[in-house]
């Protein structure tokens, strides 16, 4: 699952590039229209921007268009890394010995727990109720942090 995610980043990263005036003054002609669009809406050299702007024109594209097509590529990354995700969880599901079994997390043999640490500090703990011993926090989750089970603080 680290690699999947780690493989996501790297793509997210390289599709969200923008054309350097070095790159784009060595071959005008490369680059895809979004990198361009990227470029000149973030230009700050006027003459960049202003070239920029008569490369997007001799292709065809009104610079007033620039943010709804990095928009779109925005957009497309987010769905795209949104699926990456979703198989990424099913995979490791798949691999678990759990299953990755749903319901949220909600475990009614589960509840909070306040009291003090080794340290004298005040921490709060999810036990099972069965057994008294620390549960995961999450089997804890959407219930009141209140100590009624186990008042001794």
């Amino acid at each position: 699952m680290k690699r999947i995610v780690s493989l996501l980043m790297v793509a997210t990263i390289g599709v969200g590039c923008t054309t350097s005036s070095e790159s784009f003054y060595k071959d005008k002609t490369k680059g895809d229209k979004t990198s361009i669009c990227r470029a000149y809406l973030k230009a700050q050299d006027p003459t960049f921007r202003l070239d920029l702007e008569v490369e997007l024109t001799r292709r065809g594209i009104a610079p007033l268009n620039c943010p709804s097509i990095v928009q779109a590529q925005n957009t497309a990354i987010a769905a795209g890394a949104a699926v990456l995700l979703v198989g990424a969880v099913a995979v490791a599901c798949a691999n678990s010995s759990s299953g990755c079994r749903g319901g949220g997390g909600y475990n009614a043999g589960s509840d909070w727990d306040m009291f003090y640490n080794q340290y004298g500090q005040l921490v709060w703990a999810c036990r099972d109720i069965t057994t008294g011993q620390f549960a995961y926090e999450y089997t804890c989750s959407g219930k009141a942090k209140t100590d009624y089970r186990w008042p001794g603080v």
